[in-house]
């Protein structure tokens, strides 16, 4: 079947904003190139961005509803996470997922992030109050790639883009048992 990934947000319900980066536009470039090194190992992909809807619960309607209509073998969903204000430290990577059969996926692929981008592995966080994860049908995690209101996190995301995208393509691959 195949990989099902969809960016965080939509092209108008944005996520995180801040003076380091916009959400949505960096989930879409980390999705469309996972998407492509995925491609060229032979992985059957789908790929979705929103740019139809207009609030938060049309946005997360549309991703969920995008993603059960596909025949697939797991779900992601790219994002980067936020606190409040900016920060300099460095915050880090994590991977959330809700049943017990996504745990090591969202470990291992935390892990890849963390060493191919140098960021702290904030490792696999269960949440069970995320409507992606609990309504796709297919096992899925939700990636936070880095922290974009954490210029430490975002300096080491720009100096390590296309390492971070090839350790979530790995971690990707290696799901599939490829």
């Amino acid at each position: 079947m195949g990989i099902a990934i969809s960016s965080g947000h939509g092209l108008h319900v944005p996520g995180a904003h801040t003076v380091l980066g916009s959400e949505v536009l960096q989930a879409r470039r980390v999705t469309q190139d996972v998407c492509r090194l995925l491609r060229l190992k032979g992985i059957s992909m789908f790929e979705f961005h929103d740019d139809v809807s207009r609030n938060q619960n049309d946005n997360l309607n549309r991703i969920i509803d995008w993603h059960n209509s596909l025949e697939r073998d797991l779900d992601v969903s790219i994002h980067f996470n936020a606190i409040a204000g900016i920060t300099a430290n460095g915050i880090g990577v994590e991977v959330l997922f809700r049943n017990d059969a996504e745990r090591e996926l969202a470990a291992h692929t935390s892990a890849l992030i963390s060493y191919h981008g140098q960021f702290r592995n904030r490792g696999a966080v269960r949440r069970d109050n995320l409507r992606v994860l609990n309504m796709v049908n297919r096992p899925c995690v939700l990636i936070e790639v880095c922290f974009i209101n954490s210029e430490t996190d975002m300096r080491l995301y720009r100096q390590n883009y296309d390492a971070i995208c090839e350790g979530i393509a790995l971690a990707l691959v290696k799901e599939r048992g490829e």
